[in-house]
């Protein structure tokens, strides 16, 4: 029986990781260097300290991590403040099952609280969920499952009767870790044999969610 919800932010409710990709490659073209994007991708999931320990490995000597991150946070606000937090289809109309089903959710994402209150307040949806976990309120970021633990928390819930909406191969493998229910919504990564292995259900969009709660919960 599915219980409660746990939503990702980044890839799942709002279209910012094509732009957050963007920005890393040409920051770093700017500076004279390759731009790595492979490796970019590989961090979509992570969280600073996960992703600084990668990309310092990708880069090598002489890359500085948070003069980029810090350039990318500026671009992306002005994008964001110009043309607004672009929403993934589905997101308003699955909150709205969502309420009328009795079914709390959660936020649990590797970002960080400013930009992630800042963003959902954008869009219109920070009053709506019960509490919101992020990346700097755990020790380990995804992959490990301690954030997916901690948001089963907040719900008073067994993680076994949460379902987690991802799009990231490092937030299916931690869901997985933590005994929830993995949905995968794919984004810029497409999901392997072993992600196959790992989530319950894998669907195009936001609109395929409910569907997919109804039958865990024995609707027909």
């Amino acid at each position: 029986m599915i219980r409660g919800v746990i939503f990702d932010k980044d890839g799942v409710m709002v279209d910012t990781e094509r732009l957050f990709q963007e920005l890393w490659c040409q920051i770093m073209g700017e500076k004279g260097q390759e731009e790595h994007r492979e490796a970019v991708t590989y961090c979509i999931g992570l969280n600073g300290p996960a992703t600084q320990a990668r990309l310092d490995e990708e880069f090598g000597d002489g890359f500085d991590y948070w003069s980029v991150l810090r350039e990318v946070d500026r671009r992306t606000k002005a994008t964001f403040d110009e043309q607004g937090v672009p929403v993934k289809p589905g997101l308003y109309r699955l909150l709205d099952d969502l309420d009328e089903a009795g079914l709390p959710y959660v936020l649990a994402t590797s970002s960080r609280r400013e930009s992630t209150l800042s963003q959902l307040q954008s869009i219109g949806v920070l009053d709506r969920f019960q509490d919101i976990v992020t990346g700097d309120m755990v020790k380990k970021g995804k992959p490990d499952p301690d954030i997916f633990l901690l948001a089963a928390e907040k719900l008073s819930l067994p993680p076994e009767e949460c379902v987690v909406l991802e799009d990231s191969l490092h937030g299916i493998r931690a869901a997985y870790l933590a005994g929830c229910v993995p949905i995968m919504i794919p984004d810029l990564q497409a999901p392997g044999p072993e992600t196959k292995k790992q989530y319950y259900a894998c669907v195009d969009t936001l609109d395929g969610v409910m569907e997919i709660i109804r039958k865990l919960n024995g609707a027909t």
